[in-house]
């Protein structure tokens, strides 16, 4: 007698194959996309407040990407990898466009980690952290764009 559902050896075959074709598909798509696609969604995220601190670093980043401390770049803990978000220094008004390539950071109270050129453009590299306020610019569509596309530069 025929059993109604394939016993688990053939779908244990199968699952590295149709994980390929999926993995592949997504990949192929997401490479016609623009780096820093747009959803329209950057209003409907709301302004975050709160402490930015700065490292400086040379190792790869969740996207895949260098940490380069010269270019306007920062790690957020949730906000898509590609996002581009405002950075307004709350004490002195000064702010840098920063491009989302890394996550954390990890240390409690801090909301966003910046580069040494985006701590130094809103005022912030001597003392080491300053309370800041995050504006979502634009928000990239997929988390995988910037691994696809691993030399988009912020903008500015």
């Amino acid at each position: 007698m025929r059993q109604p559902y394939p016993d688990h050896a053939v779908l244990r075959r199968l699952l590295p194959f149709v994980l390929a074709a999926v993995i592949a598909l997504a990949y192929a798509r997401g490479a016609d996309a623009e780096p820093l696609a747009d959803t329209g969604s950057a209003a409907a995220v709301p302004p975050q407040t709160g402490m930015a601190s700065w490292h400086r670093g040379d190792n790869r980043t969740a996207s895949g990407r260098r940490w380069k401390s010269e270019e306007l770049i920062a790690a957020h803990r949730t906000l898509p990898l590609g996002s581009t978000v405002r950075v307004v220094n709350t004490r002195n008004g000064r702010e840098a466009v920063v491009l989302i390539t890394d996550r954390g950071p990890y240390q409690r109270g801090r909301i966003i980690d910046l580069s040494v050129a985006a701590a130094r453009q809103i005022g912030c590299l001597e003392a080491g952290t300053a309370p800041v306020r995050l504006e979502v610019v634009r928000l990239a569509r997929f988390n995988r764009v910037v691994l696809v596309h691993p030399d988009v530069q912020p903008p500015g």
